[in-house]
């Protein structure tokens, strides 16, 4: 029986794109299967079919193949083997976490220098690319080849099991040059933003795979012309990749050493609220380091970190307290992203309310880096949709929890109206034998007393005809008539 376990409408296109995909499951096997939501979409998902020959065809010289694809019979549609095994994504996170980023920055090199081996010539624009892509000014020396898979996003790339490269969907493809360097930028950057990788823009790298400010800028103007392509008059309720209309930044540009004159201001509460009166100012330049004594009267501290809005990386936070030791905990108006505290704001504070009694002295060490705002959004970005993630992911898990209770409770009262109703059935059809056995008792008692009843009427009409010919005796008469005449 076929059963439908996924199920994704893209909608959010014009009429000749929009199309359906399921994730299906039938006698043990698993497809993947694309089906055109208007007749105008059937050339775009009939197309898949053609891909896949030149897919192999080209991508094959670097180890890369296209998924099996099937027409689905009497139906303008498509559907591919689902394949198992380990993605290119999952490949980069296992190598960053057990090598550092160093090495998965150098996959990544390496997987573009392999696409770049396929180009057949220098990039040049011609009138379908410019249809679709725009005509940004870009410059000399791109790769590029007369077909290309466009869409290799890394979740699209799978190591199967037999050891070999699948790319599991072609949907686009073009018959003509496309850059090979924006194809991969393109990937790379769903990787970063789609995965809220913030600590890969920290560690710049789009600077280190070849990717300046420019060149970035020019790649997002063709990524926006592509997806109003693809959403032709249809206002989307978000953007497919909402995150290709900010530009890219290297860390660099938007991180520099703080070499200013500012300052870090720490102030104390002693029950009362801070003031600038019981507060101390520090020259903060690149960094700080200071320790302050608490005195029993301090129930806590504000750190300023500095008079400005910045980032701040903390190299160690600690409290020194008769009982040893700790790291106190604290709230802040920045956000802490990946152990660095970025903050927006032009008075940027963290504030360490939880003051262990015994306290005695307070010290912390941290780099200062001062923030260009007009370029941060980016970061913020990325960490709020992280956060939205997160959130929506916590929420998805709580629902799911509930329905696993619900799911829980249901079936125990089924299984015990199941039972109740078994338990039913038993004493219902020991009921019935019961009285299956009673009818037998009844009708048979029954016969007994028919057959004794007919024994008594016997024996009694046996008894009358036997006095009756007594009494028609001669012997009985003649007694008879000497009791007549003796009065006895």
């Amino acid at each position: 029986m076929r059963e439908i376990v996924f199920a994704k409408y893209s909608n959010e296109r014009c009429e000749r794109f929009a199309i359906k995909t399921l994730i299906t499951s039938e006698e043990g096997k698993t497809f993947v299967e694309k089906y055109p939501l208007s007749d105008s979409a059937n050339a775009h998902v009939c197309q898949i079919l053609k891909n896949k020959e030149k897919i192999d065809a080209l991508y094959g010289a670097i180890g890369l193949k296209a998924v099996n694809c099937y027409p689905i019979s009497d139906k303008k549609a498509v559907k591919f083997d689902y394949i198992e095994g380990m993605t290119f994504t999952e490949k980069l996170e296992n190598i960053e976490k057990q090598e550092g980023f160093y090495q998965s920055f150098k996959m990544l090199e390496s997987f573009k220098e392999r696409l770049i081996s396929l180009s057949e010539e220098e990039f040049l624009q011609t009138e379908n690319f410019c249809r679709i892509f725009g005509e940004p000014s870009l410059p000399s020396g791109l790769h590029a080849a007369n077909f290309c898979c466009f869409d290799l996003a890394f979740d699209n790339i799978i190591e199967g099991k037999d050891g070999k490269e699948y790319i599991i969907d072609y949907e686009w493809c073009f018959d003509f040059p496309v850059p090979i360097e924006y194809i991969f930028y393109r990937a790379l950057k769903i990787y970063v933003v789609m995965g809220a990788r913030v600590e890969l823009i920290q560690k710049d790298i789009y600077g280190f795979l070849g990717f300046d400010k420019k060149l970035c800028e020019k790649f997002d103007e063709m990524e926006t012309a592509f997806q109003s392509y693809v959403r032709g008059e249809v206002t989307s309720l978000r953007d497919l990749y909402e995150s290709f209309e900010k530009n890219n930044y290297n860390i660099s540009d938007i991180l520099t050493q703080h070499n200013n004159e500012p300052y870090a201001q720490i102030y104390f509460d002693r029950g009362g609220d801070y003031s600038e009166e019981d507060s101390f100012k520090y020259p903060a330049k690149s960094g700080v380091e200071l320790t302050v004594d608490i005195t029993n009267d301090i129930k806590a501290l504000r750190l300023d970190p500095l008079n400005e809005s910045c980032a701040v990386a903390f190299e160690r936070i600690c409290m020194y307290g008769t009982k040893g030791a700790y790291t106190p905990q604290y709230i802040t108006n920045g956000f802490d992203i990946n152990g660095v505290l970025y903050f927006a704001e032009e008075d940027p504070m963290i504030i360490f309310n939880e003051i262990e009694e015994g306290t005695y002295k307070f010290y912390v060490k941290y780099s200062i880096y001062s923030i260009d705002n007009s370029r941060v959004d980016d970061i913020f970005k990325i960490y709020r949709k992280a956060n939205e993630l997160q959130a929506q992911k916590n929420e998805l898990e709580i629902r799911l929890n509930s329905l696993n209770v619900e799911m829980t409770e249901l079936r125990a009262r089924f299984e015990t109206s199941d039972k109740l109703a078994n338990d039913r059935e038993i004493v219902i059809e020991q009921m019935q034998q019961h009285i299956q056995n009673l009818t037998g008792i009844f009708e048979n008692r029954q016969q007994q007393l028919e057959n004794e009843k007919a024994e008594l009427v016997n024996t009694l009409n046996e008894k009358e005809e036997y006095i009756k010919s007594i009494e028609n005796s001669k012997a009985w008469k003649l007694v008879t008539k000497a009791r007549e005449l003796t009065g006895k």
